[in-house]
């Protein structure tokens, strides 16, 4: 889970040239303050806040390179143990030679490689009838990402402000695999409105688009390595277009990656619109009181395109389009085209309210004992609405540009909403005896959506201590004191719980097409209504020691 400015957000690209800092919050601390959201780690990110002074411009651009590293000049071998003439020539079982058909982009028949003859060995060089292609030079390139920004900021007595904005951009590492952009606007604008009220508004927007057609890049990765080095992946038939598979004889799993750049393209748009308000307000010496309010609201569209390829030669040999979408089932060639649209909306707010109370027996009650206190009382509520639509079509006319409305077969996917409400409150008393010791404990109760009706909360306790022997005078004038110049024992104990997904507890109804009629279905998988909580416990028990050494040094 990932806090900016102590406000939950999700999904969110931050641009971290405006991060101030970054602590990390874990375990049972974690769940203490955020509940069960929080139960695996807290990331807290805060922003940076213009600084008293003249108006500052900050200006940053840099360009770097980004390679494939190939540490020892790794390469497929550049020998091979295939049949060969007198010739040299590598040939087929019938005799024939082994050559490409320019036409259709194909070897009519594979390699053989007599395999119980003790005398073959991998030893004849490509300079024949086939040729060798280095196929990681042919698909890596070099690939450039480019980040500027500009920053406004400052401050005066009651007010600071900073205004950023920034972009960046980035190729990939694969041949013509499409380009990554992110656009962020941000606004961080601080005031006090009266003595000790003061009133925070951040905004961010972030635009990002992906071109990406494989992402990771394991698809092209698969390919290469299945496919023997004299398959030449940047031929063009005839018909000026490329290839699927050029047969078994140069891999069974091998196919050209040039293939899928050229007839599917990916378009992945998304935006975040993020609001966060604080108000803090300390009243009178003792107590402080804080309202956080934070929305983040995501639009993400993804449009994947397969264009026709029935004028394919190479496809029209295999009687197959090679590449589909992600739901439209294999076709074969006479038809064309097809299109995958993914809409997701998500809509994030989180409220977090909180009275902190600080004491010091001797400055606030003139009472000659040093014990301080911090009392801390909050609520948050979160609310989370996912929705999901998904639809694809196949079977497009042959000519190009088309839309969805043009697919012969049309199907909504994917029609989803996923809800989820929590809320929870936050007790912890702590007390401190000057710099001998210190005792905290508290609890923390979370209701929820998940939690079945949301009448039953599930309660994370939590509690520390410690004790600073060396801070006693029998420490301090004993050799002890000489050797350990710090001796601290400590111990804490708190829980935390992962709690289920929205509708892990209910059972949820399908729909599925019987006849001309809708019929609503039940699930492969029946949730559980008795799901619980998944809890964990954490104990720790430590010391904290100095020695001194070196002559005190």
């Amino acid at each position: 889970m990932m806090i900016v400015v102590c406000l939950l957000l999700f999904r969110l690209a931050l641009d971290l040239s405006e991060i101030e800092r970054i602590e990390v919050v874990q375990g049972a601390a974690a769940a203490t303050i955020y509940g069960a959201q929080g139960a695996n780690g807290v990331i807290q990110l805060f922003s940076k806040k213009g600084k008293a002074g003249k108006i500052r411009i900050d200006i940053s651009s840099n360009v770097s390179m980004n390679t494939m590293l190939n540490e020892g000049g790794v390469h497929k071998a550049r020998l091979h143990p295939f049949t060969t003439n007198a010739n040299g020539e590598v040939v087929a079982s019938s005799g024939n030679l082994i050559n490409l058909d320019p036409a259709i982009s194909v070897y009519r028949e594979n390699v053989q490689v007599n395999l119980v003859d003790p005398t073959t060995t991998t030893s004849k060089p490509y300079d024949k009838n086939l040729q060798y292609y280095d196929h990681f030079d042919m698909f890596f390139k070099t690939a450039y990402t480019t980040n500027n920004s500009i920053t406004i900021s400052g401050a005066k007595e009651k007010m600071d402000f900073s205004f950023a904005v920034s972009d960046n951009r980035q190729t990939s590492t694969f041949r013509n695999n499409g380009k990554y952009s992110r656009t962020n606007l941000l606004s961080n604008i601080g005031v006090e409105l009266a003595k000790n009220l003061k009133f925070r508004s951040i905004t961010q927007l972030v635009y990002t688009k992906n071109t990406l057609n494989d992402a990771t890049g394991r698809g092209i990765i698969f390919a290469l390595n299945n496919s023997r080095p004299f398959a030449n992946y940047d031929y063009k038939m005839p018909d000026g277009n490329y290839g699927y598979y050029f047969g078994d004889a140069t891999g069974v799993n091998g196919y050209n990656p040039n293939y899928r750049t050229q007839y599917s393209s990916n378009l992945d748009n998304k935006i975040d619109v993020v609001q966060n308000f604080n108000l803090n307000y300390k009243p009178i010496k003792f107590l402080e009181l804080d309202a956080k309010y934070g929305l983040n609201y995501q639009t993400q569209d993804v449009t994947y395109d397969v264009l026709p390829q029935d004028d394919n030669a190479s496809a029209k040999f295999w009687t197959t389009r090679w590449w589909t979408g992600n739901y439209a089932p294999t076709p074969s060639v006479g038809t064309s085209g097809s299109i995958d649209n993914f809409r997701y909306r998500t809509t994030f707010k989180n409220f977090i309210t909180s009275a902190t109370i600080n004491t010091d027996f001797k400055e606030d009650f003139n009472i000659n004992i040093p014990i301080k206190t911090t009392t801390l009382l909050a609520f948050d509520y979160r609310k989370n609405i996912f929705e999901q639509y998904i639809t694809w079509g196949a079977d497009a006319p042959f000519y190009t540009p088309y839309t969805a409305s043009q697919m012969v077969t049309y199907r909504i996917q994917s029609d989803y909403t996923e809800p989820f409400v929590t809320y929870g409150y936050l007790a912890n008393q702590r007390f401190e005896y000057g710099e001998i010791a210190g005792i905290s404990g508290g609890i923390r109760s979370d209701y929820s959506s998940a939690f079945g009706g949301g009448s039953k909360p599930f309660t994370f306790p939590r509690g520390d201590a410690y004790l600073r022997l060396s801070s006693f005078d029998f420490w301090k004038n004993g050799k002890l004191g000489d050797l350990l110049t710090e001796f601290k024992l400590r111990a804490a104990y708190g829980k935390a719980g992962i709690q289920p997904r929205p509708f892990d507890r209910y059972v949820v109804l399908s729909t599925a097409n019987i006849g001309s009629n809708v019929a609503f279905t039940f699930p492969t998988s029946n949730a559980n209504p008795n799901l619980d909580v998944e809890v964990s416990k954490e104990i720790e028990v430590g010391a904290d020691i100095s020695l001194k050494g070196l002559k005190g040094d």
